[in-house]
């Protein structure tokens, strides 16, 4: 059997060759048109398992298959997996969008909607009818045929077009390599980072040391280089991914804006993320702009004494009258040494990978009463992939995920959660998903030592995947991380807040060489710092979600011409100065052209409210209190997309979250 199409649970990644993928594609699309036409032909009364339940049913292989695709493109995007995958992702793409616009299956999907049985469902199943009947109307269902032939070719174009954007941001990526071959040069970097530079020169038989834009480098460098050369190359190396060379992706953007508008404005909406909006909580264009003025107004008086330090800073350490877009994370870290007396490389010794590993897994299970173990399998991607099971108290299996978490030339950047199969514990049917990240790799018989950024963004994805496997809804549409997209970041951003809390680092964070655990004096510090320069990254993730929101709704080509400067003229509010606001990052930006949040990006900062919110309720009755967390899991985590986001965060905090709650935690008073 094709290994992709294998119904083991373990999936046999292993055995997996650019050829199956080929021959996979094809395979599954035809199983699944041969499920679709039964249900078209039943000729027996349309009901709800016949037709809603059978239709489910009979995408999961297809669903699951393109989910492995996709994967393998993402992790192992190597020269023979990666043309493979554009072979099939148009076969992909065109089945998907005729699916949904399938006017023998809509027609009955409509009447079995207009019997009786169905008007008289209730909780679950009726939200499952409802959110299958919106699908289809928000996918052109109902168009006529000239027009669902249209939205047929957009969605074919955007799925190429956004795979295309993201290849040339790996590829970019990839073609840049700094060499330093003096050491001097490189004053100032963590000698971790020298020995990482200096084996990933040996690999290629350089001389010296090499550098990348994988973020166990890029960080260091632009955050610690006191070489301001080198600051000033990696930056802008960073800042130019996918721009003025051969994988410029700005005529990408420009297509995918206008494909979206015209996509949109077919379905009946003034702009996509009208379109967008509608399924969130903030469910409009005027909601989404209100919450982000409104940030802007509370943090803006903050943020001026936070660039009125960073340019004394810049004055006393540097000399320095007219700093650059290069010296900012380095004047910041500089200016965090001076008040808080506070190197993040002291952290790091404190931060062992599996230490934290075994941490994370004590406090899910301290919330959760839930065990995880590492277990053996062959049938990974990578040597570098571990595979664990979790249970619940009573030993029953709930699910298994895999984890990827340092960088490789053919994996795509950044951390994120996968779900291969959304199951149903209650059938014994487990969930099974993924968390990957790039962080640094063990080295000269060390193990991996995190920073605690890393350490947040490791918390971060694992609460995602927490949300995936303790979901408890049997719908696989509906259950784990298939919720507005503005309510899908409250479990993972609620677990960074335990790597602040002293009883919590208490278990995890233990110095490699000693086993002593953080210091008093250095986790005092750490607390102190948590607000520092939060006003700086507030306003740095606002002007991406303004940015987003302005491309989706008021971006014209012949009116505004270059996507750059529009964007630039739309952020400048939020930049230290002006012209830091005018780069090319735009082209980069893969949440927006080749990920999930294009018009949503607002909702990081919005599910930020919502987990300091939320998290005010363990901090008030117990940052490990099983009645809390037994709250938690029964409201939130393990009811996926059952009920509205608004009702089930209200059940957990009993009233509408509050947007002081995040300003009272990330910022210092004015």
């Amino acid at each position: 059997m094709n290994p992709i199409l294998s119904r083991d649970f373990k999936i046999p990644f292993a055995r997996i060759k650019a050829s199956d993928i080929r021959t996979a594609i094809p395979e599954i699309i035809s199983l699944s048109q041969a499920k679709i036409d039964e249900i078209i032909n039943n000729k027996n009364l349309a009901t709800y398992e016949n037709t809603i339940v059978a239709l489910d049913n009979g995408l999961e292989p297809f669903n699951r298959a393109v989910t492995i695709v996709y994967h393998l493109s993402s992790v192992k995007n190597t020269t023979d997996i990666r043309k493979a995958f554009n072979e099939v992702l148009p076969q992909i793409s065109e089945f998907s969008a005729t699916l949904a616009l399938n006017q023998e299956l809509w027609k009955r999907i409509k009447s079995y909607s207009d019997t009786n049985s169905a008007k008289a469902l209730t909780g679950l199943k009726k939200r499952h009818l409802e959110k299958v009947l919106r699908k289809f109307l928000r996918s052109g269902a109902d168009l006529s045929s000239k027009d669902r032939q249209r939205i047929k070719e957009i969605s074919v174009e955007l799925s190429r077009l956004s795979n295309k954007f993201s290849e040339n941001v790996l590829d970019s990526a990839n073609s840049f390599e700094l060499i330093v071959e003096n050491e001097a040069e490189l004053s100032g970097l963590p000698e971790s980072v020298l020995e990482l530079a200096k084996s990933a020169a040996k690999e290629k038989n350089i001389e010296g040391y090499r550098f990348n834009l994988q973020m166990p480098f890029y960080l260091p460098l632009i955050k610690y280089a006191e070489n301001r050369k080198l600051r000033r190359i990696i930056h802008q190396a960073y800042s130019n991914r996918a721009s003025g060379d051969e994988y410029d992706n700005e005529d990408n953007i420009i297509k995918i804006l206008e494909l979206r508008k015209e996509y949109a404005g077919i379905l009946g909406y003034d702009n996509f993320a009208a379109y967008q909006l509608e399924e969130r909580m903030l469910n409009s264009e005027a909601s989404v702009r209100e919450f982000q003025e409104k940030l802007f107004t509370k943090t803006i008086r903050v943020w001026e004494n936070e660039i009125a330090e960073l340019k004394n800073t810049a004055k006393t350490r540097l000399g320095l009258d007219d700093f650059q877009a290069w010296d900012v994370a380095y004047l910041i870290e500089k200016l965090k040494q001076d008040k808080y007396e506070l190197d993040e490389q002291e952290l790091r010794p404190y931060f062992p990978l599996p230490t934290v590993m075994q941490g994370l897994f004590a406090i899910a299970n301290k919330l959760y009463g839930i065990n995880i173990s590492q277990v053996e399998n062959s049938q990974v991607w990578h040597e570098e992939v571990n595979y664990y099971n979790l249970t619940d108290k009573n030993g029953k299996h709930l699910g298994s995920f895999y984890t990827d978490l340092f960088p490789r030339e053919e994996k795509r950047s950044g951390a994120w959660m996968n779900a291969f199969i959304i199951g149903d514990p209650n059938l014994s049917k487990p969930h099974l998903g993924l968390i990957a990240a790039n962080f640094n790799r063990a080295q000269n018989n060390e193990p991996a030592l995190l920073t605690h950024n890393e350490v947040g963004t490791l918390f971060h994805e694992f609460g995602h995947l927490l949300h995936l496997l303790l979901s408890e809804v049997p719908i696989a549409s509906l259950a784990g991380p298939k919720v507005a997209w503005d309510f899908v970041e409250l479990p993972s951003q609620i677990m960074e807040n335990w790597t602040f809390e002293k009883e919590a680092l208490d278990i995890f964070a233990k110095h490699y060489k000693t086993n002593l655990p953080l210091p008093d004096e250095l986790f005092k510090k750490l607390q102190e710092s948590r607000r520092f320069m939060q006003a700086h990254y507030q306003m740095r993730q606002l002007s991406f979600g303004v940015a987003d929101i302005e491309l989706h709704t008021n971006y014209e080509r012949k009116r505004d011409g270059n996507v750059v400067e529009f964007v630039a003229k739309n952020t400048e509010r939020f930049a230290i100065k002006k012209e830091f606001a005018h780069n090319n990052h735009i082209k980069a930006f893969s949440h927006i052209f080749a990920g999930g949040y294009a018009s949503g990006y607002y909702s990081y900062k919005w599910s930020e409210v919502l987990d300091a919110d939320a998290f005010t309720r363990f901090k008030n009755e117990g940052i490990f209190s099983p009645k809390i967390g037994q709250k938690f899991l029964d409201s939130i985590l393990s009811k996926g997309n059952s009920e509205e986001p608004k009702i089930l965060f209200e059940r957990f905090m009993g009233r509408e979250p509050r947007i002081e709650s995040l300003l009272e935690r990330n910022l210092n008073k004015a």
